[in-house]
């Protein structure tokens, strides 16, 4: 029986022209040259970043602009976009897989290429089958990975999701978006129309219900992703879908009876309002995202930290852009060049900025308008070829070009909230499927010479302009890759000499000093002390500190400035990080230390008490425990005390305030106190599990509340309070040792070696550093004091394990994450009394 499907016929001079006719050459060699150069560096520096793919797309896509302008200047047509794009495909894989041959990971990335290869030849037979459409070229892996991939990623993603499943880890590398929900309900939105209109014309009952149950099963993962992005570029999508396919919606409406249509009608509303009622993911991410925008609309403040985060990266890339409007930063410079525009929020801190959150606005950081009139072009060259296939008189085929029209739809929406080039499952499957169209399309003519000549003599200047640009900001961040290879394999002199290499490539990029500068101080304070590497290191965070404001490079530089022994000099850049973060107690706490250090001893108090007031880990730092900041202890308890209890005015009823003024009494010596502030923080527990959860407020109270039943001698209090923890197997350190007190005290011998053994795998885990290896003697452990903070995060041993480590607060201060710079290189200046830590005697 013949199949009603068949597709348009194939040109009669096609299989007459010879092959070599048909190889676009200026595609050919255009390249080979950028696969020469992409090659050449990804391979001799052997690994595979996502910088690296990011250039790798960016000079494809030049080369795309270039030959393709050729060609439309020297043929009139655009089926020379068609062309390319299948050559693009080939080397694009290509260029891959060779990149991915030296790269840490590269034997994952090989196979996952070889399985992606390999769904791209199963979906290319199913779909031959389903529309017997003679696929040529490189197009058949866009019908593969169009169709296939929707499959592979949504079962992946429900079992990952729903059971804990993981499905075949080797398809990861490409199928999987990077395990974002923004990529992956992009990737989602992108893919499901194509097998809606499968589902709608396949050629029998069973491969219809097939694809029918495919989309419905990729629509519930949109939902279950819970990305907002994804969740109203769907609702674009089924709206659009509605309108075109509206005569067989009317038609159906007047065929069906009225009492089925208001049974449709009530369930299509009840289903709306059940995934509204229902589903917590649906509505939180919705009703954060209408929040957001009711905000913008009447000029305040967004809470939302998500939103907040890319209105900022959308601003300072604006303002990037119009620093060099033209061709912009480089390929892949977001991640070095945008610590001058990033704007500083006490509400995140400190943040990595990979990319802006939005395509748009990255491609204008990167390549200014050139990069963005490249991509308007694509955006006008793909309504273009959509017009053409609408015209394509065989139902399949345009039926296919709508469902591909109704995912870029949705993948455009999804544009404006990340940027998707990066991610190789989401930008190749673009790629493929814009390959796909052209093929339904067919070729379309220019027959003006304005638009021929145009066309030509813009793309090829373009290019190379664009090039002599980006070459050194390519060149540049290889270096850097190749430097934090080396740092990774602890070859730190091999790093700071690539690094020094980039600087000169890329002399404005602020983010090299901030990496080589870390580096430096490393490496001066390991082993020894070396001024060179600190007065380097010092230069660099005060460049950076000239042009960007971030904590991590003041905290840096103020540091650095002590350990060479000028502490008026740290404390400028420690007070810009007071100010930048006042709720951080690092920053106060360092320039405490350096103005009592600079003999100022009347303004470091209220720099250590607010330290202290946010950060009561701080109460047992070894400033205040040791000379010379144990005289002025007394001072900074009562300071901190009063800031809490002046905190506690403004917000009576927060259970955090009140464990922080138990905290600082306790500390004080005032028990009686410290338990009544205890017991109102205990009152005043938020109601919220999830709260409770993320801050381990409740675990914080038990501990101290067992604290003072071991001040207060009861013993067996404490064993009954932790009994629970015990049977749940859920004990955690601090419980540990006080159950390892409480038996002492009772007499359990047995029960004390067998909780103190509990406790050294974490000892072990915790402080691995060689100074403190004797910690992991259990004799110590039995005999230790116990004079405990009461923190999980905190650090619950202090001045028995300050005798054994003089490192032992800092190390742990810093594994626990409540600061990012209490760390081992502070250590031998607070730990002095001449406050001087590399003066020379």
């Amino acid at each position: 029986m013949r199949n009603r499907y068949l597709a348009r016929p194939q040109p009669a001079t096609h299989d007459t022209v010879p092959w070599w006719r048909r190889i676009p050459w200026a595609w050919l060699l255009a390249f080979i040259a950028c696969s020469a150069v992409m090659l050449s560096v990804g391979t001799y520096y052997a690994q595979l970043q996502w910088s690296a793919y990011a250039g790798w797309v960016g000079f494809g896509t030049l080369a795309i602009a270039a030959g393709g302008g050729w060609l439309v200047f020297t043929e009139g047509d655009l089926q020379g976009f068609g062309k390319g794009l299948d050559l693009w495909i080939l080397t694009s894989f290509a260029g891959m897989a060779l990149i991915s041959i030296g790269a840490p990971d590269g034997m994952r990335s090989w196979l996952a290429m070889t399985q992606c290869l390999l769904y791209a030849w199963i979906g290319y037979g199913a779909l031959q089958a389903f529309t017997r459409f003679p696929w040529h070229g490189a197009r058949f892996l866009a019908a593969g990975l169009a169709a296939m991939l929707v499959a592979t990623y949504t079962i992946h993603t429900t079992f990952a999701s729903f059971w804990g499943i993981v499905v075949e880890p080797m398809a990861e590398y490409l199928v999987w978006p990077v395990g974002h929900w923004n990529f992956f309900g992009s990737y989602l939105c992108l893919t499901w129309p194509i097998a809606a209109v499968l589902a709608r014309q396949g050629v029998n009952r069973q491969a219809r219900w097939g694809w029918g149950a495919l989309t419905a099963w990729a629509m519930w993962s949109v939902i279950r992703c819970g990305s907002r992005s994804a969740l109203v570029a769907m609702g674009l999508q089924v709206l659009a879908w509605a309108w075109i396919e509206r005569p067989l919606v009317l038609a159906t409406c007047r065929r069906a009876p009225r009492w089925l249509l208001a049974l449709g009608g009530l369930t299509l509303v009840g289903g709306v309002g059940l995934l509204a009622t229902r589903f917590a993911t649906l509505t939180a991410r919705l009703s954060t995202l209408a929040i957001a925008v009711g905000q913008l609309a009447r000029g305040e403040q967004v809470t939302e930290i998500s939103t907040a985060q890319r209105l900022e990266m959308w601003l300072g890339g604006w303002h990037g852009f119009l620093d060099r409007p033209w061709l912009g930063h480089g390929l892949g410079s977001v991640p070095t060049q945008f610590l001058p525009y990033q704007i500083q929020d006490p509400r995140f801190g400190d943040i990595a900025i990979p990319q802006l959150h939005n395509t748009f606005v990255h491609a204008a950081f990167e390549g200014g308008i050139t990069l963005l009139a490249l991509l308007l072009a694509g955006i006008i060259l793909l309504a273009v070829m959509l017009w053409q296939a609408a015209k394509v008189a065989d139902q399949p085929l345009r039926g296919l070009a709508t469902g591909i029209g109704l995912g870029f739809l949705g993948y455009l929406a999804c544009l404006q909230a990340d940027f998707h080039w990066q991610v190789p499952s989401l930008s190749l499957t673009a790629v493929l499927l814009i390959a796909l169209l052209g093929a339904v399309a067919g070729p379309l003519r220019l027959t003006h010479p304005a638009w021929r000549i145009g066309a030509g003599f813009l793309a090829l200047p373009l290019f190379f302009a664009a090039v002599r640009m980006w070459l050194p900001a390519v060149q540049a961040h290889y270096l850097y890759d190749a430097g934090r290879i080396a740092l990774a394999q602890n070859r730190p002199a091999e790093t700071v000499a690539l690094w020094d290499r980039a600087f000169q490539y890329a002399p404005t990029t602020l983010f090299y000093r901030l990496a080589r500068g870390s580096v430096l101080h490393s490496e001066a304070t390991r082993g020894g002390v070396h001024v060179d590497y600190l007065n380097r290191a010092f230069e660099d965070f005060h460049a950076l500190n000239a042009q960007a404001i971030l904590e991590t490079s003041l905290l840096k530089e103020g540091v650095i400035a002590v350990q060479l022994n000028r502490p008026q000099a740290a404390i400028q850049p420690l007070e810009r990080a007071a100010a930048l973060v006042p709720f951080s107690g690092a920053p106060h706490y360092l320039l405490g230390m350096a103005r009592f250090a600079n003999q100022e001893p009347t303004l470091a108090v209220p720099a250590l008490a607010r330290a202290v007031a946010c950060a009561p880990v701080l109460l047992y730092s070894s400033f205040l425990i040791e000379p010379p900041g144990q005289s002025v202890k007394a001072e900074v308890y009562a300071a901190a005390e009063g800031i809490v209890r002046y905190w506690l005015t403004l917000a009576p009823h927060e259970s955090e305030l009140h464990y922080r003024l138990g905290r600082i009494q306790l500390a004080a010596g005032h028990e009686t106190a410290a338990r009544g502030s205890f017991d109102l923080a205990v009152q005043e527990l938020p109601t919220s599990v999830s709260e409770r959860t993320m801050t381990h407020l409740d675990s914080r109270l038990h501990h101290a509340r067992s604290y003072l039943d071991l001040l207060a001698h009861r013993p067996q209090t404490v064993l009954e309070d932790y009994r629970s923890q015990v049977a749940k197997d859920a004990v955690d350190m601090p419980a540990a040792l006080l159950m390892v007190w409480a038996n002492r005290e009772l007499g359990r011998d047995k029960d004390v070696t067998a909780m103190a053994e509990s406790v050294l795998p974490s000892v072990r885990t915790l402080f691995a550093d060689a100074t403190v290896q004797q910690l992991s003697d259990r004799a110590v452990i039995e005999r230790l004091p116990f004079s405990l903070s009461l923190d999980r995060r905190d650090i619950w041993i202090i001045q028995s394990f300050r005798k054994l480590s003089p490192s032992f607060f800092f190390t742990a201060l810093n594994f626990t994450g409540q600061s990012l710079f209490l760390t081992d290189e502070v250590t031998p200046w607070a730990g002095l009394p001449s406050g001087r830590p590399f003066a020379k005697d």
